[in-house]
């Protein structure tokens, strides 16, 4: 299975709790209505992909982060066939392990399902031959506008029979929902019985099962669709009284592309202030969040625009930004993590360890940051089967992994002698990826450079899933 060099594990334990909230209903007219709150470390990356019908084929869209070609979070075509994940607790499935990869990847699986499939019942049909690779840490939410809402888990998978389904964080083919309790699910639940689907309904229902942390961990933007008529209404930010509206059929019309979701909200303050930012006008974007009279929102307003300026872009000329933020705040174990990280890719190694000092007279057992202050300080932790050194770029100020995370602050190498280092935990497979070099992403000498992705990328092929004495990837 070919893929970019991506791993994502959270460093920080409120990153762990987040779930994507799908809810499907059908009306009493036989309007069938689902959407999702997308929840994440914010970011201002979210993708919809655009592909237009063939002669053969649905038009469809899709969302991911940051490229196409990272994976599809989820999707809706023009036949009225829509699809999201929840993340769920393991599910282990024999049956499942003996199933046929499909040719080409999940993703081409996704692809044919959104270009020739109109029925969740297709679906489940597509499934019983072939696996999709991470069920067994997720489970599928469908709906098509015929009114069938169905789950797929790793080793079980239905159609409800009620005009309504919820998911979140459980696993609802194996009834453990009381183990792990869920303020959204009960919510979601209530509302769908009780009220007949609509828009406002599904707006009520992305509202109040919204989630926000001081980690920046927050609902990224929701999504809402009438699969009878194509419509779609987007919200972004938590902002929930400003929707964008669109269709699949005016989405289709602009051909084969790919647009950022935030784009569709340039006056929104926050997506200003992030444009400002990006445009190097710091004391602007400041000013603009500063702008905002209530103070709380102020507050949340802001953790979002550093999170994703630092966390998930890695701007670090944007680092002004964050320096006044941090100054505003009582700092999470995390916010010192990510000013050391930005303190250090800007050269400031120094800085960096005694902010990390500093988060370890406050938080004591964080060993996040007690790993982190050691790896700047050139000692690994030793927990990772693969150990990458690299001897290019010995005068770069910072060196990050580009596709190894949605996380920037997983993707940095640290300076120890003369060459970038990190440790990390890879399965067998094959890998692509590039290097971002103070900000320019570039290729390596050292690693052999293919074309992925109509772009040079280094690649490497993993053999073995433990091997721990390798010095460099070949």
């Amino acid at each position: 299975m070919k893929k970019t060099l991506f791993i994502t594990v959270a460093l920080f334990a409120q990153l762990h709790a987040f779930s994507c909230t799908i809810i499907s209903a059908k009306d009493k007219k036989g309007q069938v209505w689902t959407g999702n709150n997308e929840d994440n470390l914010f970011t201002f990356k979210n993708l919809i992909n655009i592909v237009p019908s063939g002669s053969d084929s649905y038009g469809y869209v899709f969302f991911t982060y940051n490229d196409p070609k990272q994976g599809m979070q989820g999707g809706v075509n023009e036949a009225g066939l829509f699809f999201d994940f929840n993340a769920v607790e393991y599910t282990q499935s024999k049956a499942n392990e003996k199933k046929e990869y499909y040719p080409g990847g999940h993703v081409k699986m996704f692809e044919y399902i959104m270009q020739h499939f109109s029925t969740v019942q297709e679906v489940m049909d597509l499934y019983k031959k072939y696996r999709i690779p991470g069920l067994e840490y997720s489970q599928l939410h469908l709906a098509d506008k015929f009114g069938n809402l169905g789950i797929i888990v790793a080793d079980s998978m239905w159609i409800t029979k009620e005009n309504h389904l919820a998911s979140t964080n459980y696993n609802l083919c194996h009834g453990d929902q009381q183990d792990d309790p869920c303020f959204r699910m009960p919510i979601a639940q209530r509302l769908l019985k009780n009220n007949e689907p609509s828009f406002e309904l599904f707006t009520q229902i992305c509202d109040s099962t919204h989630q926000f942390y001081p980690s920046g961990s927050s609902t990224i933007y929701s999504n809402i669709h009438n699969l009878s008529t194509g419509e779609i209404w987007f919200y972004f930010g938590l902002d929930f009284k400003n929707a964008c509206k669109t269709s699949i059929q005016e989405l289709l019309k602009r051909g084969k592309t790919s647009i950022y979701l935030c784009d569709l909200f340039k006056d929104q303050m926050l997506v200003k202030a992030h444009t400002a930012a990006e445009n190097k006008e710091y004391a602007t974007s400041i000013e603009l969040i500063e702008s905002i009279q209530d103070p709380e929102q102020r507050l949340t307003m802001m953790r979002l625009l550093v999170t994703g300026l630092l966390d998930m872009e890695a701007n670090i000329d944007a680092y002004p930004v964050f320096e006044h933020f941090f100054k505003q705040i009582k700092p999470e174990a995390k916010d010192y993590y990510i000013n050391s990280f930005a303190l250090y890719c800007r050269g400031e190694k120094e800085k960096a360890i005694e902010s990390l000092t500093e988060g370890l007279k406050n938080y004591p057992k964080d060993e996040t940051l007690t790993d982190f202050k050691n790896q700047l300080e050139g000692k690994f932790p030793s927990k990772k089967n693969y150990r990458l050194e690299l001897d290019d770029f010995k005068d770069a100020t910072y060196v990050l992994i580009d596709g190894f995370s949605y996380y920037q602050f997983e993707n940095l190498l640290v300076k120890v002698g003369d060459k970038w280092v990190g440790e990390y935990s890879l399965v067998p497979d094959e890998y692509f990826f590039r290097f971002n070099v103070d900000g320019k992403i570039v290729t390596s000498d050292q690693f052999e450079v293919v074309t992925y992705d109509e772009k040079p990328h280094n690649r490497v092929v993993i053999k073995k899933r433990l091997f721990r004495s390798q010095r460099k990837i070949k």
